[in-house]
């Protein structure tokens, strides 16, 4: 399945919630933006080493609407759009858009 992949904007809420470098994964909730969930790996577990790992445990509590904290509802205009997360080959591809990859590398740097 495939999965919209975030930056949260700075100044937002999500900006000061989300901990750098994490992981965001949405779906749009309603019409009022996107329900995200989110990983950053912040205890240090061995098993999740990259971006894609983060990614992946991020997307599947999403889909299986697995009861975590790591998760908020988000504004449309408190995200930036950066890429597409595939959990059937655990692929992130990132949209071809200079600002965005800009957003992107400077988050998870």
């Amino acid at each position: 399945m495939e999965h919209p992949v975030f930056v949260p904007k700075l100044s937002t809420l999500a900006q000061k919630t989300i901990a750098k470098g994490s992981a965001v994964v949405g779906q749009e909730y309603e019409q009022s933006g996107y329900l995200v969930y989110y990983e950053n790996n912040l205890y240090g577990a061995e098993n999740i080493r990259t971006f894609e790992d983060k990614a992946m445990l991020a997307a599947g509590r999403m889909e299986e609407n697995y009861p975590t904290v790591a998760k908020m509802l988000c504004h449309y205009d408190d995200l930036i759009l950066v890429g597409y997360f595939e959990t059937q080959g655990n692929v992130f591809t990132p949209i071809d858009d200079d600002h965005a990859y800009a957003v992107f590398a400077q988050w998870i740097g």
